[in-house]
């Protein structure tokens, strides 16, 4: 893909990470969960992030623009199941947001769209966290 969009087009490309690219995990927001810490995601998310900046690094000069999204939780579905998040874990982790709730989807495909849009930004990462990083 890289390749041919390096022959072909110019464009943007925005990876999906989480907000633990930057921060560690906060134990508290799994209290009375059935849900529990997982050090894996949190290096993968913190390697999306550099390998998006390697990536910026490599294909700037083809005028290819890459991104991260650091999106905070998002309302819906568990991973790899049909439950929905517990009403602990919603409001705990809704304790921790300046906006207090969890993402849509939406929310999240609009930061892409803006990237996506904004013709002189690469090689960062855009906190869609609800104001997770400023508590």
């Amino acid at each position: 893909m890289w390749e041919q969009m390096k022959k072909k087009i110019k464009g943007s490309v925005a990876l999906l990470s989480s907000i633990y690219n930057v921060f560690a995990q906060n134990m508290s927001i799994y209290k009375n969960t059935k849900m529990s810490e997982n050090m894996n995601y949190s290096i993968i998310k913190g390697g999306i992030t550099n390998f998006a900046r390697q990536l910026a690094s490599y294909y700037g000069k083809n005028c290819i623009r890459i991104n991260t999204v650091s999106r905070g939780g998002i309302s819906g579905h568990i991973k790899c199941s049909n439950n929905k998040q517990s009403k602990n874990f919603i409001k705990n982790y809704s304790n921790n947001y300046t906006l207090q709730r969890l993402a849509t989807a939406e929310e999240v495909a609009f930061a892409i769209l803006f990237l996506d849009a904004s013709f002189y930004i690469t090689d960062t990462y855009l906190m869609v966290d609800g104001g997770w990083s400023a508590i």
